[in-house]
C-alpha cells in the first residue's frame, strides 16, 4: 500500500488510475471494432465464399424470377395504421412579460384568469402604475403581465442582487 503524506495526493493517484483504465479500455474496443473495407463484386459474376477449412465455393446470384410475387390481397389482413392529419400543439410556457390593455368589466382577478396567474402577481408587476391599489384598474390601462406568479421588477443603475432582496 502507498503511503500518501496528503488526502489530495491520495485523489491524484486515483483519478490517474482511472484515467488510464478509461484510456485502456477505449483502445481495447477500437482494436475489436476495427473493419476490413468492403469490397464489391460485379452481380453478374458468381460469389466466392470462403468455408471453414480455407476452400471456397461459387454461389450464382440470386434470380428474382425465383422470388414469389407479391400479392396486394394477401397482405391487407394485417394490421393498418390510419392517417390522421390532424396534430394537437401541447401548450407552451410564455417566457416573456405581456401587455394588456384593460377593457371595461375587467377586473384584477378575471385578468389573472385569464391569463393562468394569481391576481398578486398583476398587482405587484404593475404596482407604480396601480399605485399598489387593485381598485384603481380602470379601461385603457396598460398592465404587465408576468409569465408565470412572481413579482417584476426594473432594474435601476446601482441595482444588485443584495440592494434588491433588501428592498
Amino acid at each position: 500500500m502507498h503511503n500518501f503524506p496528503q488526502n489530495t495526493s491520495k485523489r491524484s493517484f486515483v483519478r490517474a488510475i482511472t484515467f488510464l483504465g478509461v484510456i485502456t479500455l477505449a483502445f481495447a474496443l477500437g482494436a475489436c471494432s476495427s473493419t476490413a473495407p468492403v469490397e464489391t463484386q460485379d452481380a453478374s459474376e458468381p460469389l466466392a465464399e470462403a468455408v471453414g477449412d480455407g476452400t471456397e465455393l461459387n454461389v450464382e446470384p440470386l434470380d428474382p424470377s425465383l422470388l414469389p410475387s407479391f400479392d396486394q390481397e394477401l397482405s391487407s389482413g394485417g394490421l393498418q395504421r390510419i392517417i390522421d392529419l390532424h396534430t394537437i400543439i401541447p401548450d407552451r410556457p410564455r417566457m416573456q412579460v405581456v401587455t394588456y390593455l384593460v377593457q371595461r368589466g375587467d377586473t384584477l382577478f378575471g385578468i389573472a384568469d385569464k391569463f393562468g396567474i394569481k391576481p398578486e402577481s398583476i398587482l405587484w408587476g404593475n404596482w407604480e402604475t396601480m399605485g399598489g391599489d387593485p381598485h384603481t384598474i380602470q379601461p385603457g390601462q396598460d398592465l404587465n403581465i408576468p409569465p408565470i406568479d412572481g413579482v417584476l421588477y426594473k432594474w435601476g443603475e446601482g441595482d444588485n442582487l443584495y440592494s434588491v432582496a433588501d428592498g
